[in-house]
Formats: structure tokens, sequence, C-alpha cells
């Protein structure tokens, strides 16, 4: 689709992004002489999504801060609705991320208290962003940020346009509650994001595995604590968050030229530390050429544990054939009927289960589960690798079957154990309950035919020749089996 010469008042100067629902254009208003940015909403015809752009838009207007991209006009033609805004002549905070990797402490405080002020302000008229991210920080040539995209923000009277149920929001920076069911988050939702974004700025590395670890001091409490799963264990409100980041640089050397970095830019890099008196960790770097050495756990979206499976060969099947695979991430538990009902908001289990795997569960629920986690489910392959090990075992454990170690049918249990029950059945590298207890569902097909998917472990219900690492299992995508799991992997970056 070919940009418009015109729309309204205003002259398109070109085309700056697209989306599902929306173009964005920098234009030029002739009546003001000033540039803008100008959005075109596309779904003209869904009365729905019509009536939350004009709610959005008279909610927002009202916002006149500093730190927050300012609407100037809200208009229609026979294309449907616009809105223009103010044109930020510089660049986004995920580009200077994506540049510099680690910012410095100093720049990093400095950005990340401004948009603090300014999403305290927003709540303090109602608004809940709910998609605070880099790409959504907009950076002035003189380096002040200012949030932008409230396509998904939210007055408190607006909840009659949206679902229960829906996801909304980014992975990597999205709070817990967000993917049980947008429609009733609060502000602290937003507190959530900024805390994962500011964890990026200081560490490089994405929020949705944070390592408590990566976090430096004195920054590491105030992130923790804005980026608790329970909502209830964060800030109150922005206003809590801003005085502990004031804390911080109380301890700075005094240095007015550090502490107001004229740009941002790339030929200007900025300070490397607060000062070295101030107890704020210079961020490591890697020496050139040296590879930095990947972590052996990370933390997901949920703060489950996942275990580093390293690259290299293992020895797949009965018949031992050597595969090499590269390293992957792979949950050390199956994923419980607690995890899954945090997603899942209408999932149901008896308490004293919460640590059970979940059960009962499709290849098609497992694996929408994995993609709402930016995981994905395990081929035989990396499976396999994980449960038994480089050299071919024939269990987790070993090449002897102890019922003593694991959930079969041997046991005489007759149902489903918490999934760390048996201490003594991990694998070599340490990932739990991969012998019996659940089948757990694999991304690879049995067959050619790709009529069904591979499961894998064993079960409660099934005999120890089951829970051998080399034996599978296989069932339609959509076939309920009542001992069957799952648990996910994510590749390393």
């Amino acid at each position: 689709m070919a940009s418009p010469n015109k729309i309204g008042r205003y002259e398109i100067i070109e085309e700056l992004g697209r989306g599902g629902m929306g173009v964005v254009y920098k234009a030029s208003d002739t009546a003001l002489g000033r540039v803008v940015a100008l959005k075109r909403l596309l779904a003209k015809d869904n009365k729905m999504v019509i009536n939350r752009f004009l709610a959005e838009a008279k909610s927002i207007a009202r916002l006149n801060h500093p730190n927050i991209i300012q609407i100037y006009d809200i208009g229609e033609d026979a294309e449907g609705l616009f809105i223009t805004t103010e044109f930020v002549e510089g660049r986004d905070l995920y580009r200077l991320i994506k540049t510099q990797k680690r910012l410095s402490a100093r720049l990093a405080y400095r950005i990340i208290l401004q948009v603090c002020e300014a999403m305290q302000y927003a709540h303090s008229h109602s608004i809940i962003h709910r998609d605070i991210k880099p790409a959504n920080i907009l950076l002035t040539k003189e380096g002040v940020p200012k949030v932008a995209d409230f396509g998904l923000a939210r007055h408190e009277t607006m909840k009659e346009y949206e679902m229960t149920g829906m996801v909304m929001g980014t992975q990597n920076y999205a709070s817990p509650e967000q993917f049980q069911d947008s429609k009733h988050v609060d502000h602290r939702t937003d507190i959530y994001s900024i805390g994962a974004m500011f964890f990026e700025m200081l560490s490089g590395q994405k929020p949705q595995f944070m390592r408590e670890s990566e976090i430096p001091q004195p920054f590491r409490p105030i992130i923790l604590k804005a980026t608790a799963a329970d909502k209830s264990l964060r800030y109150l409100d922005l206003s809590l968050m801003i005085k502990d980041l004031q804390q911080v640089a109380k301890k700075r050397p005094a240095s007015p030229a550090a502490d107001t970095p004229s740009s941002v830019s790339e030929a200007a890099p900025p300070p490397s530390d607060f000062g070295a008196d101030s107890g704020v960790a210079a961020m490591p770097t890697a020496p050139a050429g040296r590879r930095i050495e990947t972590p052996p756990t990370i933390r997901g979206i949920l703060g489950e544990e996942m275990i580093l499976i390293p690259e290299g060969t293992f020895l797949f099947g009965p018949k031992g054939l050597v595969v090499r695979l590269p390293a992957f991430y792979i949950d050390k538990y199956p994923v419980t009927n607690e995890m899954y009902s945090r997603v899942d908001p209408n999932f149901r289990y008896r308490p004293e289960e919460a640590r059970h795997p979940v059960t009962k569960i499709t290849w098609l629920a497992a694996n929408a589960f994995a993609r709402k986690m930016s995981k994905r489910l395990p081929t035989e392959q990396q499976w396999e690798k994980a449960a038994r090990g480089t050299k071919g075992l024939m269990f987790p454990w070993g090449n002897e079957f102890r019922p003593e170690y694991c959930n079969t049918v041997e046991g005489n249990i007759g149902s489903t154990t918490a999934v760390d029950a048996y201490p003594e059945g991990k694998t070599p590298f340490g990932v739990m309950d991969m012998a019996g207890n659940v089948w757990e569902w694999t991304a690879t097909y049995l067959d050619d035919r790709k009529t069904a998917r591979v499961l894998k472990g064993g079960a409660f219900n099934g005999e120890s020749k089951f829970a051998r690492c080399f034996a599978r299992f296989a069932y339609p995508e959509q076939g309920l089996l009542p001992a069957a799991g799952f648990r996910c992997v994510q590749p390393v970056d």
C-alpha cells in the first residue's frame, strides 16, 4: 500500500512504521508549520477498535508532561481515523541498547528516573500504559526520554472495551498478570515493565530470563522489588521507586557536567559509572575477542529455573546414534499445576497438588503455553540429551532401574507426585523428574505422516521400560492423555 501524499492538512514526508492495526508517518502540519508523527488507524470497520482508539486518544491527550509524547490532534477522513503527536528527531532506547549493549549506570539512572516520573504522572491521571519497553522510549537529540505509543494504554473507565483473558503487552517486559488477564491489571504492571527495562539497560541481557547475580548493586533491591512476580510485593506506586533511585544518586560525587550529558549519540559515549564513591559497580565487559560465558541457569517469566544443556554430541536412541546439538536451556522441572494456572486463569487444581506436573494437556495446549513464555517444546533429541547426558545412560541416574528414584507403576503410588519428590533421579545435567510421573510432549512428529507427536519419559501408570530415556510414545496433537504433561526449552542466543 503506497503512502498517501496528504491526509487532511498534513503532508506526508515518509512512512515510519506499520503494524496490523495502524501505520505511522512523518508528516508536516501545513497549518501550524511543524513536523508531526501521524498514526492512521487501519481497522476502520471494527467498532470496538474505533471506540477504544477514540477513548484512548481523549484520555491521553489530557497528559501534559515533558517526558510523555504530546498528542496534538485527532481527525477522520474517508479512510478512517488518524491521530497526530509530537515528532521526536532522535532514536529510541531499543536502538541505544542495541548499539551500546550495556548502558552506563549514570545514563541508565537518568533515563529510568525520567520514565518513572512520566509514568507516575500518567498513573495519577488513571492512565496505565501496559506496553513499557525500550522501543517505546524515544530519545531526543539532547538525550531527553519521552514515553511513546500508548496504543495499549487504558484509562480506568475503559474496561468495557476489553475481554477477560486477553493478553496484551510485549512478552519480555510484560508482568506475569498480563499473561493471565490483561483486563484486570493495575498500575503495578507498568512498574514491573519499568524494572525489567532498567535491568536490560544495566546488564545488556533480555529481562525474560533475569538472573539476580547480573543486577549490579545498589540497584539490585530496586529492580527485584519492581519485578516481583507477586504484584503485592512490588512498589505500591512509582513515587516510592523514585525515592529509592534518588537515594542511590545521593551517593554520587557532585559533577554537573556528568549529571546532564548533552547527548546519547554514539560519538559521545556516556560516563562509565556514577563515580568511585557512589557504591555503584561498573558493569563488567568482556575483553575484545573473548566470548562471554553462558550462565548455567536462568530464570523464566514465571520465575522458573532453566538449566543449560551445553553444545556438543550425545548418544541418541536405542542404538546410540551420535548426534550433535547446539546449546539450549530446558526447564528444570515439568510445568506444574500452579505454573499453568498463572497463565490460564480458568485452570483448576487441588491445592495439595500445586507442585505436581500439570496433566491432561493436549500437545496444542502445551505448545500454546510455551509460545506465551517465548519458549518452545523440546525436540525428541533435546529432551533425550537433557535426560541421559552425553554418555547414553539408560535412565537419568544410570543404567539400572531404581524404583525409589522415580514414580512408575513399580512404586505402587497410582497418581502423580510433586516434581521435586525424587531428587536422586536427577539427570547428569541436574534436570529433574524426567523418568516416570508424566509423559512429556515433544515437538517431534512420530513419522512423515505428521499425524502424532512423540512423548517421552513414561508415567506413574506405566512400567519401568517406558521410563528409559530412549523410550517413546506418540499421540495425536489434539488428544487428551490422563498422564501427559510437558516442559519447555529456550535456545541460547
